[in-house]
C-alpha cells in the first residue's frame, strides 16, 4: 500500500519562480543561464520549465 500523501519529486521551483521565468526569457530581459544562477538550478531545469509553457502543437489538451 503506498504511503498517503506520496506525490512524488518536490518541483525545484516555485509556481511564481516558474511564471516569472518564462516571462523574463519571452520579453528577452534574460538568457537561459540567467534564471539558472538566480534560482540556484541547471539550465536543464530552465529548460524544462520552458518546454512545458510553451503551448502543445500536437493537437491535444
Amino acid at each position: 500500500m503506498a504511503v498517503a500523501g506520496a506525490k512524488g519529486k518536490q518541483p525545484k521551483l516555485t509556481g511564481w519562480q516558474q511564471v516569472h521565468l518564462v516571462e523574463s526569457h519571452t520579453t528577452g530581459e534574460h538568457s537561459i543561464a540567467d534564471p539558472a544562477e538566480l534560482f540556484s538550478v541547471s539550465r536543464a531545469t530552465v529548460h524544462r520549465v520552458l518546454e512545458r509553457a510553451r503551448p502543445s502543437s500536437d493537437g491535444h489538451s
